[in-house]
Order: structure tokens, then C-alpha cells, then sequence
């Protein structure tokens, strides 16, 4: 059995978690969201292994490069959008 991951709204694993595939996202303080994520999840072991092996594939292709170019595009394009 795998753990899939779940995101607040206002959070830093975008990159990570993709919504359905491999966890969900909520709005933060949204706990009848929350309980409706986890509930699914808690309810279907197919998804839950799916899940388990799609994190699996993204973890795999992390790495601190990758980490680092993903933080200066964001970063380019708040630069961007603030001038």
C-alpha cells in the first residue's frame, strides 16, 4: 500500500503532487474538502497504487538541478509579472 500526497493550495509541491494522479488539492482550512480527499483515497486501493506509482515516476526524475532551474524560472517569471 502506498500514501499518496496531499497539498494545501498555498503550498510548495506543485512540482510533486498532481491533482488526482497522485494525491489532491484542497483549499487551505477547507476541512469538508479534506475529508472528501481522503475519504476517495481511503475508499479505492487501485487509486491509492496508482498513486503510490506515479510518485514514484516524478520522484525519480527530481533532482537538485532540476530543483534549482524549476526555482529560477519561477522566480523569472514573478519578475516578470511584478515590473
Amino acid at each position: 500500500m502506498s500514501l499518496e500526497g496531499l497539498m494545501r493550495q498555498f503550498s510548495f509541491g506543485p512540482d510533486l503532487i498532481r491533482d488526482g494522479q497522485n494525491g489532491g488539492v484542497f483549499p487551505v482550512g477547507n476541512v469538508a474538502a479534506l475529508t472528501r480527499m481522503l475519504e476517495r483515497w481511503c475508499q479505492d486501493a487501485n487509486a491509492r497504487e496508482q498513486a503510490g506509482r506515479c510518485s514514484l515516476e516524478i520522484i525519480s526524475k527530481w533532482d537538485f538541478d532540476a530543483c534549482c532551474a524549476g526555482l529560477q524560472e519561477a522566480l523569472k517569471t514573478l519578475s516578470v509579472h511584478h515590473d
